[in-house]
């Protein structure tokens, strides 16, 4: 469970190198059946996060956010990269956006990327809302995590933060 004191003050350690790198990765690899806009977006998104430009990244990624309100890939690079731009107001709607039920719409892939990202949200949220100061609700998204972190995919990279945050 989460401690005061205990999570660190600065949210931008919340994504790890190999989380970024993924994330550029993702954002530059060919379409999904995404219209030029979106594959534009994308682009530019995963070149800012390869040159660790967090600025850059955060605007392009709320830029994303707003054209495509249910592509949870726009989300999560809103969440993220405000999260890591030090932006955690900002973080938090396209954040909890992806703990919402998807539309019905979303292809199969997308929905298996709001699955395999779940625990990570739920991370990044908590951090951020600690750094708010809203301890209840921090603690709340830093127990989901916890949960959900034993089971991730990715539990190897978690790990870390699962020995800080997670009793």
């Amino acid at each position: 469970m989460l401690q005061a004191g205990r999570v660190l003050g600065v949210v931008s350690v919340v994504v790890s190198a190999a989380a970024i790198a993924r994330a550029a990765q993702a954002y530059t690899s060919p379409g999904l059946g995404y219209d030029d806009r979106q594959e534009e977006d994308r682009h530019a998104l995963g070149a800012a996060l390869k040159q660790n430009d967090r600025g850059a990244a955060a605007r392009i990624a709320r830029r994303m956010a707003a054209r495509h309100p249910e592509d949870p890939m726009a989300q999560y690079g809103a969440g993220m990269a405000n999260a890591q731009a030090g932006d955690c107001e900002a973080a938090i709607e396209p954040l909890r956006k992806l703990l919402e039920p998807p539309s019905p719409r979303l292809p199969p892939e997308r929905l298996e990327f709001i699955e395999r990202i779940r625990a990570h949200v739920h991370q990044t949220l908590g951090l951020c809302l600690d750094k708010l100061g809203r301890k209840d609700e921090a603690r709340a998204e830093i127990a989901a995590f916890c949960e959900l972190a034993e089971s991730a995919p990715d539990k190897d990279e978690l790990k870390p933060s699962m020995e800080r945050l997670c009793h």
